[in-house]
């Protein structure tokens, strides 16, 4: 199986801290996981899952498992990854949302042959034991596997609700995400200047958070949109901007 660049999983993917649930571990496996230190979060995610399991909180004890296959992916160990993602499903069996927020965290890393259907219903029940920003990382989640099912028209439906919950809670780096895929989906039904002022607003607020990862994938994209349009003049220079990223 071939690992896809890190930087296109970052920062979204399913790395959750529930809202409701969160402990000290499991804001600092957040902080470290959005700062890129992943052995950081991979130490203070199994500390909260400790707890969640102490505790017999399955909501908490599922979300810290997605949580965990995420960081693993990100660390190359794709069969640590896998094996969380299967703990993950076994341990949401009885709750259709946590079988969702499951679903699609598998489907977002590995994108396997037989997919698992996810209901509508159950996921818009995950915005009850989420936080606006994990309700709409889900959202975006979801999108993107509708973008890799070539699906354009609902991954915008979905990244549109997701804007939608991060503007109330004014969040750069969520606000930008939703930019970048949107700018995605849009290439996706050939609307390439539309795409272009949606990877702009992603960069400029990728650059709000010096977020290194996430300006050099939406200036790839433009990149290649610039070259979709045959103006190769604007592309070459945004080639000579991601050369010169550090």
């Amino acid at each position: 199986m071939r690992l896809r660049a890190f930087y296109a999983i970052l920062p979204i993917a399913l790395c959750v801290v529930s809202a409701g649930f969160c402990s000290d571990a499991g804001e600092r496996g957040y902080d470290c996981y959005f700062k890129n230190d992943l052995r950081g979060a991979l130490a203070s995610y199994r500390i909260n899952l400790n707890e969640a399991l102490r505790s017999a909180d399955n909501v908490r004890e599922v979300i810290c498992l997605n949580n965990l296959a995420t960081v693993y992916y990100g660390l190359a160990n794709l069969d640590s990854a896998a094996g969380y993602i299967r703990l993950a499903k076994a341990a949401s069996q009885a709750n259709p949302s946590l079988a969702a927020l499951a679903a699609i965290n598998e489907q977002l890393l590995f994108f396997p042959s037989e997919t698992t259907d996810i209901s509508a219903d159950a996921v818009e029940d995950l915005e009850d034991l989420l936080s606006a920003y994990e309700y709409a990382s889900v959202l975006i989640g979801w999108g993107r596997v509708k973008l890799v099912r070539n699906e354009p028209n609902e991954a915008l439906s979905l990244f549109e609700k997701a804007q939608k919950k991060l503007k109330k809670g004014k969040n750069p780096l969520g606000l930008a995400n939703v930019a970048y895929y949107t700018a995605r989906a849009l290439k996706a039904q050939g609307e390439a200047k539309d795409a272009l002022k949606q990877a702009d607003e992603g960069e400029r607020l990728y650059r709000i958070k010096n977020h290194v990862q996430g300006i050099k994938k939406c200036l790839v994209l433009k990149e290649a949109l610039y070259r979709s349009l045959s103006d190769t003049q604007q592309a070459d220079d945004i080639k000579r901007r991601i050369n010169n990223l550090r």
